[in-house]
């Protein structure tokens, strides 16, 4: 482009066509640079080299991690390793391949005999399982045919009692309420049958019937009860039973609870869920648990069977002996098991009922302190009170919670059992006398109490 001087800017033209204020431009055109080949063909050089240099550094990092991860994971990552079956070998191999090709050679020799060998198999392993099956239920039915021939035996001691109380409804007319539940012959005399039944159905009864096994019917006679068990004892004159029912019926056997553990099976029978003549299979889960009741304390035989508020009846064990009696109120909560008190613990209260002989109430309720209680807690041999009646004579005595009672009439006591036996000897309305220790201060100290006891 040529130099514009101040030569040119003064010879500008000045005519018509412009003025002295006018000015002029130069036009110019900007082009690109052209580019350099040379700069392109280096950097794709450049390029090339360096992936060449990362996948050499891959390569050798691959060869290098292999048999590190082989070593860490235990198997190969590229999975050419072989897994082979134990105990064949590639020897193994040859032979089944030699013996097979043996096999073709002698043709249908071959096919006939592991035809042959098959079909014994398969009919032996056929035949074992279906014989084991059939051994099986065969034992599970005997095992429940011979409990039940057990049962049957048993039934011929159980009876169903019904109080019978008239009503009027609405329209003053009369009508009988019955309410039944299951009883068990427990005695007899020269005269009379004696049944031993719950006395919750029986309390305002104005009849009450007994069905015996042989379905004959009779009336029977209330004798008395026992407020804390709930236990009442019925009469039946002979008079009224037909020889044919008399050689049928028998009184129960009754056996030892103390044989019972964890597991024994037993049968409940009676009216188990409130419907009678009912039979069940179970096995004990507990009989040392023990349940107290004022002056007197019961072991309890739990169950694994399903029980209910309303059920009665008893339990036996495999010798065909009544072992319990059934007490649906000890059983508690949602789930309600067959639950009984041992019948021979309650064989003296039985005999009192049945020759009515009126039960001695002091009014307590305890335990026993064995000697390993004493020498750990520090507390005296003897009975712990653990709650006084209210209005009872250990009461007005001045007996409280938590005092031990040592001696009744000067017998030492060891167990509540022995406390037992001192009260159901002692006389209604003859003066008592307790010896008792008291915690104090820092010691027992012995406090001695004078009381008349009273009937239940």
């Amino acid at each position: 482009m040529a130099d514009l001087n101040e030569q040119d800017f003064q010879n500008k033209p000045k005519d018509g066509t412009g003025s002295d204020d006018e000015y002029y431009f130069i036009k110019e055109t900007r082009k690109k640079k052209p580019e350099d080949r040379q700069v392109w063909i280096r950097r794709i050089l450049i390029t090339a080299v360096m992936a060449a240099g990362a996948g050499l550094l891959a390569a050798l990092l691959f060869a290098v991690s292999v048999p590190w991860f082989q070593k860490l994971l235990g198997s190969s990552l590229n999975g050419s390793e072989k897994v082979e079956i134990a105990g064949i070998s590639s020897s193994s191999e040859e032979e089944s391949e030699e013996e097979l090709s043996e096999g073709a050679e002698n043709g249908e020799e071959v096919i006939e005999d592991a035809e042959h060998t098959s079909d014994e198999n398969a009919g032996e392993a056929v035949k074992e399982p279906a014989e084991e099956e059939e051994h099986f239920l065969e034992d599970y039915s005997r095992i429940y045919q011979e409990m039940a021939a057990v049962a049957e035996n048993v039934e011929c001691s159980m009876v169903e009692v019904i109080g019978v109380t008239g009503n009027l409804d609405y329209f003053n007319h009369d009508y009988e309420n019955r309410q039944s539940l299951s009883g068990l012959l427990v005695a007899e005399s020269s005269s009379s049958l004696y049944c031993l039944a719950e006395n919750r159905s029986l309390k305002k009864a104005d009849s009450i019937q007994v069905i015996f096994c042989d379905g004959e019917r009779v009336n029977a006679e209330f004798v008395t009860s026992d407020p804390e068990t709930d236990l009442a004892v019925l009469s039946i004159s002979r008079s009224e039973i037909g020889d044919s029912t008399w050689n049928t019926i028998r009184t129960a056997s009754l056996g030892n609870y103390s044989t019972l553990q964890q597991g024994t099976p037993i049968i409940a029978l009676g009216s188990i869920h409130g419907l009678g003549d009912s039979l069940e299979y179970g096995f004990v889960t507990s009989s040392d648990h023990t349940i107290s009741f004022w002056d007197v304390n019961y072991n309890v035989i739990v169950t694994d069977m399903a029980g209910s508020s309303s059920g009665s009846g008893c339990l036996v064990n495999l010798q065909g002996e009544v072992v319990g009696f059934l007490n649906q109120n000890i059983s508690s909560g949602e789930c309600q098991l067959v639950t009984a008190i041992p019948v021979k613990q309650l064989s003296s209260l039985i005999e009192d009922l049945i020759n009515e002989v009126p039960q001695i109430r002091i009014g307590i309720k305890g335990q026993t302190v064995t000697e390993a209680i004493s020498d750990s807690a520090g507390i005296p041999r003897g009975v712990l009170v653990t709650e006084v009646e209210q209005e009872s004579p250990a009461m007005y005595a001045g007996l409280k919670e938590l005092d031990v009672i040592t001696a009744v009439n000067g017998e030492e006591l060891k167990s509540f059992r022995d406390y037992r036996r001192v009260i159901a000897a002692l006389q209604e309305g003859a003066e008592v006398q307790v010896d008792a220790m008291r915690m104090g201060k820092e010691t027992y100290e012995s406090i001695t109490f004078r009381l008349k006891p009273e009937t239940k």
